[in-house]
């Protein structure tokens, strides 16, 4: 293992079961893609009204 690199494994969860995360202060909520071809990005208010939607070649 790298010194980097760390043990977590996906889907893990432990400590985390009753996280709850406050989001009363986030304006906009961001989703990305970035992949090897392309990347993809769309824009979100709390209330779910898409604000916008970028996509753009990686090349």
């Amino acid at each position: 293992m790298r010194a980097y690199d760390t043990d977590a494994k996906a889907g893990r969860t432990e400590g985390v079961e009753n996280t709850m995360f406050d989001t009363g202060d986030v304006g906009v909520f961001l989703g990305l893609d970035v992949g090897k071809t392309a990347h993809h990005g769309n824009g979100l208010t709390p209330a779910g009204k898409r604000l916008g939607s970028y996509c753009a070649s990686s090349s």
